[in-house]
């Protein structure tokens, strides 16, 4: 299967672990940073991926089915710079697994 979704944005967050180390001392950081206001509200998306469906013998289910997709989206990723001043391009993609069953 593939097709176009589009989705709102509800939280986007970098989560991050630095780790800097100058004459022989090590420095660790850690953390999360919100940064929805650099990503668009409204996120287009192409989407790719496969459906099984197996039929079942008896039961209160006829089918089993078993989803595998991949979501890109259209919007160039996000320039963000972390704690050591290099800048890091986040994309937003998932991959999604799903398991139903067909009355």
């Amino acid at each position: 299967m593939g097709g176009v979704s589009i989705g709102y944005n509800l939280g986007t967050w970098d989560h991050f672990r630095v780790q800097h180390s100058l004459n022989q001392e090590i420095t660790r950081y850690s953390g999360n940073e919100n940064i929805r206001s650099l990503a668009a509200d409204w996120l287009p998306a192409w989407n790719v991926g496969l459906r099984f469906a197996t039929p079942l013998e008896e039961g209160l289910f006829s089918k089993m089915l078993i989803d595998i997709r991949m979501r890109s989206s259209f919007d160039p990723p996000i320039n963000t710079y972390s704690l050591t001043g290099s800048p890091q391009l986040l994309g937003i993609r998932s991959i999604s697994f799903s398991l139903g069953f067909m009355f």
